[in-house]
């Protein structure tokens, strides 16, 4: 019955250490990123309508669109996966708001997808843009 046991208990830790692995590093956020694509409320978001670059500090996140300027606040919990994120707006053209918004962050195989409902104080189930959840999503690449 031991080896059982012993068997079990590594594929227990195997699982925890892939699972580790998958965890967001924060700090890889750090840099300039460019927007792929995007979706809203499960509606592509054409080329000229998304923001050129992304620039991620540890604290903030910076970007313009056809609206202007936007600096978000951000925070990242990396133990869940996806990763859930909190933003808030430090600057925008219509002015700040410390209202946070919840999302999810994903980085995988050089992309990075983040996901947010706008308003909600609930953390998404998953990463998909629908009309019924009303998500917004953006995959982005880093920059060159």
């Amino acid at each position: 019955m031991r080896p059982i046991w012993i068997v079990a208990l590594l594929v227990l830790l195997a699982v925890a250490a892939a699972r580790a692995d998958e965890r967001l590093d924060p700090a890889q956020l750090v840099g300039d990123w460019q927007a792929v694509s995007g979706v809203n409320a499960g509606q592509k978001i054409p080329a000229e309508r998304l923001p050129g670059k992304v620039t991620f500090t540890k604290e903030t996140i910076t970007l313009a669109n056809d609206q202007g300027k936007f600096v978000f606040n951000y925070k990242v919990d990396p133990a869940p996966s996806p990763a859930h994120l909190d933003m808030s707006i430090k600057e925008s053209p219509f002015g700040p708001d410390a209202t946070v918004t919840k999302g999810l962050i994903q980085l995988k195989d050089g992309q990075l997808t983040l996901g947010y409902v706008t308003g909600s104080d609930k953390y998404p189930d998953k990463l998909e843009s629908t009309a019924g959840n009303g998500m917004r999503l953006f995959v982005l690449k880093k920059a060159k």
